[in-house]
Parts: structure tokens; sequence; C-alpha cells
């Protein structure tokens, strides 16, 4: 099993303090045998995070072009496409829950 970081002791007071960033990174150590699925997960959350940001840009387009060109076939592509980009959202959402899920409970059970 994996041992917290040990502390080390402190001249100028009697409390011993350990470093913030040794817990974290002793806290990370649980996460190593699942590091594909962390990358997956990190991937996830960048794919969720861009198709998220995609959304603002359909509308900026849709009122800087489409309304004062009246350009219906521009509507219509932004349309699929934004109907797309939320399908991409729902299921990199879900893929994301599933695999955050999964890994809670793989290193949960580690400890």
């Amino acid at each position: 099993m994996h041992q917290p970081p040990k502390s080390q002791p402190d001249s100028d007071s009697s409390d011993q303090r350990i470093p913030l960033w040794k817990v974290y990174l002793w806290s990370l150590s649980y996460l190593k045998p699942y590091l594909g699925m962390l990358l997956l997960l990190v991937a996830t959350t960048s794919v969720l995070s861009a198709a998220e940001l995609l959304v603002p840009k359909f509308i900026q387009l849709f009122i800087d072009v489409v309304i004062p060109h009246e350009n219906r076939n521009l509507f219509y592509q932004l349309i699929f496409a934004l109907l797309g980009v939320i399908g991409l959202v729902l299921a990199a959402s879900m893929l994301q829950n599933l695999i955050r899920r999964h890994l809670q409970e793989k290193t949960a059970r580690d400890v």
C-alpha cells in the first residue's frame, strides 16, 4: 500500500507540517495504475470544453452574418452544425461521467 509522505521536523514550531505538493503527489499516486483512463478523462473534458465554446460562436455568426444578409442556406448549415455540437456535448458529457465514476470507484477500492 501507499504510505503518506513523512513530515520533516520543523525547528521553528512544535507542530509538524507536510508540504502540500507532497500530499498532492501522494494522492495522485493512486491514479498511476489508471493513467490511460485518466488521460481519456482529460481528453473528454477538453473536447467538452471546446464544444461548449462553439455555441457562442454560432450565435455570433447568426447575428453578424445570417440576419443582415438573410442567408437561409447558412442558417440551415448553422442549425445542423449546432445540433451536431449539442449531440457531441451530450455524448462527451455522458462519457466523462462514466469514466469519472469508474476511475473514482477503482481508486477508492485501492485505498
